[in-house]
Parts: structure tokens; sequence; C-alpha cells
């Protein structure tokens, strides 16, 4: 089968009704003795009155208009294929097929509110679905389930429900899940440092660990950090940002603060200095109320720390300390 352009940032309906044309004629390949994949007939039945209101979208003539119309019929094609030889439908389908049925649902509400046709033709959304279909069966498709979780969730996971013990449960978990996915996806590689002396460019996501007293401020840095394209992880507390440590390759550098009585930079520190196969880690100094700037260095210097950041927070303050320590 012929693999979707992913430099197409755009394909639209079109290109989505070529793929899905030529996966059907595959369907008649597959043969599985099992009953029909279950939560298929609910999310075509979806479909299939999408398929009839994505021919009649838009009436004016053009890529737009025939891209609809071309979808609306493949897609038609689908569902009386399906309740033809419903067994001919692989199980690893029901995910993407439900992902479809959701972004057309949307998709023609988006119409009925007056949204051109022609900017739904150019919609991102539809990328995303012709890609679900191509990782349909592979390990990609699971962690576009995963993503797809993490987004319902939101920005942050809501543990009013978790006792402390769970609380530690589901991060020594994740932790766990986390190692054995690096082991497997690098093969027998195994984990692979920063290399020393180095500076990692910025778009390959050099990763930052971030311990701080503040949720506001947290987030904020957070925020400006990801914005940048740095690859943040937010422990809770020294132990746990410890424990990343030790079951991770280093993070180019470790932002913290030192407010009471949380003692997060000293705690961390000593942690550090008795933890066994850790290189050193370069820790910086995270300064809300500033002083003077070299007073700031002193005293993140007399605290084991390589340098101090300062409010505004400036991913780009942060970039020269980067270069500094490569």
């Amino acid at each position: 089968m012929n693999e979707i352009n992913l430099s197409d940032k755009n394909p639209g309906p079109g290109q989505l009704a070529d793929y899905l044309a030529e996966l059907l004629k595959r369907f008649r390949h597959f043969s599985d003795p099992m009953e029909p994949a279950p939560g298929m007939v609910s999310h075509l039945v979806r479909i299939k009155v999408s398929a009839r209101l994505l021919t009649a979208l838009d009436r004016s003539p053009g890529r737009a208009s025939e891209g609809f119309v071309r979808l609306g019929g493949v897609l038609s094609e689908w569902v009386n294929y399906f309740e033809a030889s419903p067994e001919s439908f692989p199980l690893h389908l029901v995910s993407p097929v439900q992902r479809l049925a959701d972004y057309l649902e949307k998709l023609l509400v988006r119409r009925d509110q007056g949204v051109p046709a022609v900017e739904l033709d150019r919609d991102a959304g539809w990328r995303a679905v012709l890609v679900s279909f191509q990782h349909a069966g592979t390990p990609l498709a699971v962690l576009e389930d995963v993503e797809d979780l993490f987004d319902k969730w939101g920005r942050r996971w809501n543990d009013e429900n978790l006792t402390p013990v769970q609380e530690q449960q589901l991060l020594r978990r994740w932790l766990s899940l986390k190692i054995r996915g690096d082991v497997l996806f690098q093969m027998d590689e195994g984990p692979k440092p920063w290399p020393a002396g180095h500076l990692v460019p910025v778009h390959d996501f050099p990763e930052i660990l971030l311990l701080v007293d503040s949720t506001f401020r947290r987030d904020e840095i957070r925020d400006k950090l990801t914005n940048r394209n740095y690859r943040v992880e937010t422990p809770c507390d020294p132990d746990q940002a410890l424990e990343l440590l030790a079951a991770n390759p280093a993070p180019r550098v470790v932002l913290c603060d030192n407010m009471e009585p949380t003692r997060h930079l000293v705690r961390l520190r000593e942690g550090l200095s008795s933890l066994m196969g850790v290189t050193e880690i370069p820790l910086v100094l995270v300064v809300g109320s500033t002083l003077a700037g070299t007073v700031d260095d002193e005293r993140a210097r007399s605290l084991g720390a390589v340098a101090a950041w300062r409010e505004p927070f400036d991913p780009v303050d942060l970039g020269r300390i980067l270069q500094c320590l490569s």
C-alpha cells in the first residue's frame, strides 16, 4: 500500500478517500473466524450518516467539493462492504474508525456553524486521521490511544481520588513502563546520554527537570520552555526527582528553587551525592524575587548550583546558561 506523504500537512478529504479506497481492496484478502470487531457497528452507523452529508457539504466546483464527494462515496462503500462481510474488517481498525467518526461529526458541526468548506478542506485534522489508519495494528497506534487519553485527562492528572500510597504506585508504574519502553524501542543500544561537551539543539528536545515549590511558577516556567520545544519533566519533590534521575539518561540540567521548608536544591544535591551510577548533573537555582545579578549567582554557587535563573524566566537566558555548560 502506498505510504502517506507525512510532509503534507494538509492532505484533505481527497487523499483520505484515496487511501481508504485502497485499504478497502485489501479487506477481501483478510479472513478471521472471530465475530466482527466490537464497537465497529456503532462507529460505521455514525459514518454512514456523515457520508451522506459529506456529498452535499460543498456545492461549488473545485478541489474541496470534489474531495468531500469522493470521501462520502468511499465511506458509503465501507459501510456496504461491512454490512455484507463484517468478518473482513480486522480488529485493529476499531480505533481509527472511531477516530474518523468523531472527527467527521465535529467537522459537520463546524460547517453548520458557518465555517467555509474550503477551510474545512484545509483542516489539519485530516492528516491525523490518515496517520491513524496508517499506524493501525502497530505500536504507534497504541501510543496514539495513550495520547488521546492524556488529552482527555487534560494537562494534569486529577489526583483527588488517589491516596498518597496510590500516587506513589502510579509514579512507580509509570517509571517502570517508561524504562521498559526505552529498552524495547532502543533495542540493544541502551539509553543514550547527552554527548559530553555538546550543545543539543532545541529541535532535538533537550531534557530538563523542573523542581519548584509553587504550582503557579512551575506551570509558568514549563509553558515557556515547552513553547520553545524543550522537553520538561516536573517531579513533585526531590525524592521523585532522584528516582527519575536513577532510572533515565541524565538531563541537560535540573532547575530547582530552594524555598523553605522544601529546600529543593540542597536536598537534591545531597541525594545526588549518594546516588550510584549517576554522572554529575548541573543544577540551576530558580530565583523568584531577584537580588542583584551577581548576588544571585554567588548564592547559587554557595548552594552547589552552577548558576541562577531569574524572573521573568526568559528561555533565551536559560539557553545562554546551557551554552556555557557545554
